[in-house]
């Protein structure tokens, strides 16, 4: 079959178009294969500037190896306060998948901090270990962002819901103790 001259035109043009831009994504970042063999982190939560009992402090951390802990706070820490833990294994597909999250998210990378961060706000930092590198996240960054806000949800996650669950409970009853009543 013989096409008309325009048309074949066309093809030539667009192959040449095709094989052109073939090359271009080489230095597009390679797929996410998954996470590091020594990626761990550990993440710092507090609550912004509330009176208690609507204050809560956590952290959540595992290991290359996916050992992981949390510890929940259910007031300002001090004498008297109950600090809950709770330690889980955290899967490979789970690790694999917040890693993936962070790229994304665009958190592996190095932050510069805020000389006035805002005041009464949640109160996020992280420190994590992937492919040979630790990565210091603070709460705010130069520009008074906060760089774990779209990644916290993922980050709190890898704890098992019974775990999240079990520690609003134990909240409750220390607020209705403490406060006379629950956030």
């Amino acid at each position: 079959m013989r096409f008309p001259r325009v048309t074949t035109a066309l093809v030539t043009c667009f192959g040449i178009g095709a094989v052109a831009l073939s090359g271009c994504g080489d230095n597009d970042p390679k797929p996410v294969e998954g996470a590091p063999s020594d990626f761990a982190l550990t993440l710092d939560h507090a609550d912004g500037s509330v009176p208690p009992p609507f204050h809560v402090q956590w952290r959540v951390a595992f290991d290359s190896e996916g050992a992981g802990m949390a510890v929940y706070v259910p007031d300002y820490a001090g004498d008297g306060v109950p600090r809950y833990r709770a330690e889980f294994t955290v899967e490979k597909q789970a690790r694999d998948d917040l890693y993936e999250a962070l790229l994304s998210g665009d958190v592996l990378t190095e932050w510069g901090t805020s000389d006035s961060p805002p005041d009464g706000g949640d109160f996020d930092t992280a420190t994590i270990t992937a492919a040979g590198d630790e990565y210091r996240v603070p709460a705010y960054d130069q520009d008074d962002n906060a760089p774990l806000d779209d990644v916290i949800d993922e980050i709190q996650a890898v704890v098992p819901a019974a775990d999240w669950a079990r520690f609003e409970r134990l909240g409750d009853r220390y607020a209705k103790r403490e406060y006379v009543e629950t956030p």
